[in-house]
């Protein structure tokens, strides 16, 4: 059976009852549900509304809606970890240089965790800051793209946080202790913001074609 607009939409309709939030899942998924009904043998107009119950009871989407939820807000660390080991080393190695040199501008170490962490923190609310101000952005509010902006912002938060418990530990005392904290600290966010631009191309490949 091959499904005209009017179904499709139908199908896209059904989630709203799941509680689906994110626009680019709901056209994801919209596209699954359609793509698995046209391929099934049996399915008329008079069927239709049951078989499309059933695919989506099958795919559970409140379920694939928060597993695809923490994986965006857990987007940092997963940008770390899934990156080729030469580029993470090179990336740390760029960060690690700039940290030191920074360091080595300020008149005490305790001044430069200061303006690092603020630094730090500018850095990770650029992307929600963009996306507010541009217009063009507006559709990719309600997306697994915010997600992806919002869990950079609370990781590199966390991060200023721990800075300042560990600054007044012994990273006063250790300029190499401060060198590593923030070279992982910016390596972070921009390893985050190549990630958070694939979710952003993704999420406009949707609403372009919808």
């Amino acid at each position: 059976m091959t499904l005209d607009k009017a179904q499709v939409k139908l199908i896209y309709d059904q989630f709203a009852a799941h509680n689906i939030y994110y626009e680019d899942l709901k056209h994801e998924l919209t596209d699954h549900v359609a793509s698995t009904i046209e391929s099934r043998q049996g399915v008329d107009e008079y069927s239709l509304d049951l078989v499309i119950k059933d695919v989506i009871t099958e795919i559970n989407p409140g379920k694939v809606q928060m597993k695809r939820m923490l994986s965006s807000f857990l987007l940092p660390f997963k940008a770390f970890g899934q990156s080729h080991p030469l580029k993470t080393l090179s990336m740390l190695s760029i960060t690690g240089l700039a940290s030191y040199s920074s360091i080595g501008l300020f008149e005490s170490l305790e001044a430069a965790n200061k303006w690092l962490a603020i630094a730090l923190m500018v850095l990770a609310t650029l992307p929600a800051l963009i996306s507010l101000v541009d217009q063009k952005w507006k559709p990719y509010k309600m997306s697994f793209f915010m997600s992806a902006v919002i869990g950079c912002n609370n990781v590199i938060y966390g991060l200023y946080y721990i800075s300042r418990f560990f600054f007044e530990s012994y990273l006063e005392q250790s300029t190499n202790a401060l060198v590593v904290f923030y070279s992982l600290g910016f390596g972070l966010i921009f390893m985050t913001y190549a990630a958070i631009y694939k979710q952003y191309k993704k999420v406009k490949q949707y609403v372009t074609s919808h």
